[in-house]
């Protein structure tokens, strides 16, 4: 894959859907939750299509990625993105883990499941926060240029606060 380099003041030319590879010192650490480990290609293509350097952690259910997430916390590198599948192995769900842990990933979970979005949107009736949801059958262009927008979310969390000031 080609490299694209973004300059310090935020100019850049890399492909619609991609993060730039001047950040290959910053290595998202990405977990994926999901019983259906069929799709782990798939997630493996789309990680790479957004960073290819990217590292990749799987659980099968909510209770072994609360596991991952806590201890990873408390070794300091906790997880970038967590993008979890609604329905999980076990008793819990990928909702109950987007709950558990919203505030602490700062809404840098990414739902998916099969489940309609107009039924999706009934889970979150009166509440003020709703995670961003990729509805399965997954679409893979639309899977990287979501994923890609929350990497670039962590890799530039200072880009949108001044156009005219670089930071260093």
């Amino acid at each position: 894959m080609d490299t694209t380099i973004v300059p310090i003041n935020g100019n850049k030319t890399e492909e619609k859907g991609t993060v730039a590879k001047n950040t290959e010192l910053i290595v998202p650490k990405i977990l994926i939750v999901d019983d259906d480990i069929s799709l782990e290609p798939i997630w493996l293509y789309i990680i790479e299509k957004v960073h290819s350097k990217a590292q990749i952690v799987w659980a099968t259910s909510e209770t072994e990625a609360e596991n991952l997430i806590l201890d990873a916390q408390k070794n300091g590198r906790a997880f970038d993105l967590i993008i979890t599948d609604i329905f999980l192995c076990g008793s819990k769900t990928g909702l109950d883990l987007w709950a558990r842990f919203f505030n602490d990933m700062h809404g840098r979970i990414i739902v998916t499941s099969g489940v309609e979005y107009s039924r999706f949107v009934k889970y979150f009736e009166g509440s003020q926060r709703q995670p961003i949801y990729l509805q399965k059958p997954l679409i893979l262009n639309e899977c990287i240029e979501v994923i890609s927008a929350k990497i670039k979310e962590i890799l530039y969390p200072l880009r949108n606060l001044s156009a005219e000031r670089t930071y260093i």
